[in-house]
């Protein structure tokens, strides 16, 4: 047989050989180097996984953050583990090219990178392959954390929505019916009656199909049917000390007294766009002094109101922590006098000044009356409402002297506030198929949201960070090798002069060497020393004949080989 190659001389002597060509461009490690930024790319991915899904309604995935982490640590993981068996292979490589090189240093080193007991327990021989090998193993706890780093909480969620809002701008039902020469409210028309009763019993205003989502609660500003304010204030003087004549007749205090707190809302047929809110309050405990008037004119107006609607309810209602005075106004507007007065019959304000006033119309007089003191008489409730009596029940003698420091608080707001109350009530029941309008809301719903937990994300990261440094490091020296290698057994028994392949390039890959001498049959079994190197020994029927007692174990060309026996000794 023709001999392709002499084992005695380097392959670049019979010009049929691979060369040796070291060097960082002809040896770079490509594949692993795509495998490590696999392995960054995955961990950035997961990364960007959990900011995009934090606080997002479950509902806007289709699958859970946790399917795609799944999917970005196994892919980092196998693309880590594929560059560790490289760098193992490069670093084993590396390793058989220096020159004080030992057997065992290559053993620990192929340990090293596929036993992680030979990693733990490498002691003083710990080497940066088994630093790799450890981490390698521990990388795969980064999937519990990733899934734990991602729950399903319920939480606020604040959007846009665009809503569809139905209320009137301007008031063109009968709220009441005028009769009488003086033009007055004598009842409340049939069609407002509801709006009335629901006013009374603070039932919640319904409206449906929003746009808000059942699950939120949207905040907007909406045009409607309003008043435009403007208040004036002034003082008046009082007394209800008695002056102690021979007269008590003509004692103003006696006689007279005064209205300690008046309150009423007024509207006029002659001025049907405007309504009044009239107020009179005793603000101080004292007994003469002065008293707190204040007018105010509330005219028909367009305004936007903040509003929040309930989507879970369907409901629509003012936004509580405003007043009147954060209405925004746009313009007045007309009540059609030619329509609705002043004349006998319907009205559009009056039957709602007179809802208002029969609600909140009060008064309370106080008068010195001699030996029984003081007398008060109330009418309506609102005046108890707003009265302060601390300081008269502190009084305690027998002329009951203690009433006249009865004094009361500031209702103005409040009743402005009812009188805003009212109007929107009055102007969403009022609204018809044309006064829909769109409007953008700030909505907050409470929904079940995904939540990042960011310090199991970091704990895996790092973990995976160690790992990808780890395994980067076996690849150092990888510009001394001159050929691309593996741990191919094929390649090692190249490499440690196998008589089997004694005949083959010694720098010819392992895809070559395969190619070459791939179908040769081999078998692992009793080999005897003389026919291994070429003597005379031969098989009987019971095995080799013993020549010298020469047998050894060996993978050889299967004609030289038998099985070896129970209880075979072999050097």
């Amino acid at each position: 047989m023709k001999v392709r190659y002499s084992k005695h001389f380097a392959s670049t002597n019979t010009g049929e050989g691979n060369p040796w060509r070291p060097g960082v461009a002809a040896r770079l490690p490509w594949l692993s180097l795509g495998a490590l930024l696999v392995s960054i790319l995955g961990g950035g991915a997961s990364v960007g996984i959990l900011v995009a899904s934090n606080g997002q309604p479950i509902s806007k995935w289709k699958y859970q953050p946790t399917v795609y982490l799944s999917i970005a640590y196994t892919i980092t993981n196998i693309a880590l583990q594929f560059a560790f068996t490289e760098g193992v292979t490069t670093a084993w490589w590396r390793k058989a090219l220096k020159p004080d090189t030992q057997l065992g240093d290559l053993h620990r080193s192929w340990a090293f990178g596929n036993s992680v007991w030979g990693a733990i327990t490498s002691f003083r021989r710990f080497n940066v392959i088994a630093l790799a090998c450890i981490l390698i193993a521990m990388v795969p706890i980064n999937g519990p954390l990733l899934q734990r780093a991602s729950t399903v909480v319920v939480a606020s969620v604040v959007s846009n929505a665009r809503l569809n809002l139905s209320v009137a701008t301007h008031l063109d039902i009968p709220t009441g019916y005028l009769s009488g020469r003086g033009y007055a409210v004598s009842m409340i028309s049939e069609n407002f009656r509801p709006i009335v009763q629901d006013y009374y019993g603070r039932t919640e205003i319904a409206m449906k199909n929003t746009g808000c989502s059942s699950s939120g609660k949207c905040t907007a500003g909406m045009r409607g049917a309003g008043f435009a304010v403007n208040c004036s204030s002034y003082d008046v003087p009082f007394s209800v000390l008695p002056a102690g004549g021979s007269d008590p007749g003509s004692d103003p205090a006696i006689v007279n007294g005064t209205y300690a707190f008046m309150s009423s809302f007024g509207w006029s047929a002659s001025a049907p766009n405007n309504m009044s809110l009239n107020i009179q309050f005793k603000d101080t405990p004292d007994c003469s002094g002065r008293l707190t008037v204040r007018n105010c004119s509330l005219s028909s107006a367009i305004v936007q109101y903040p509003v929040i609607i309930d989507g879970n309810k369907s409901t629509i209602s003012l936004d509580p922590s405003s007043t009147i005075f954060d209405d925004v106004f746009e313009s007045h507007t007309n009540v059609d006098p030619n329509l609705y007065g002043p004349r006998q019959g319907p009205t559009v304000l009056g039957g709602l000044w007179f809802a208002l006033n029969n609600r909140f119309a009060s008064t309370s007089h106080m008068r010195f009356i001699g030996a029984v003191g003081y007398e008060v008489l109330s009418t309506g409730s609102t005046a108890s409402q707003f009265a302060v009596v601390a300081d008269m029940l502190k009084a305690n003698d027998a002329f009951n002297s203690g009433m006249c420091h009865l004094h009361f608080q500031d209702p103005t707001q409040q009743l402005l506030q009812e009188a805003r109350q009212f109007m929107f009530r009055t102007a969403v029941a009022a609204a018809n198929s044309s006064d829909i309008q769109q409007v953008m809301s700030r909505e907050i719903a409470t929904r079940p949201v995904y939540q990042s937990h960011w310090q199991f994300l970091g704990i895996a990261l790092l973990v995976t960070a160690l790992a990808i440094i780890a395994v980067t490091l076996t690849f150092h020296g990888f510009w001394h090798l001159g050929r691309r290698v593996t741990m191919s057994p094929i390649e090692l028994a190249k490499a440690f002069d196998s008589p089997l392949l004694n005949c083959e390039d010694s720098n010819a890959v392992v895809g070559t060497l395969v190619e070459r001498i791939g179908e040769r049959t081999v078998r692992y079994g009793i080999v005897s020393d003389e026919v291994a190197q070429g003597g005379g020994a031969h098989m009987n029927g019971e095995g080799y004949s013993h020549v010298n007692n020469a047998f050894q174990l060996k993978i050889a060309d299967v004609g030289c080989v038998s099985p070896p026996q129970k209880g075979s000794i072999f050097w």
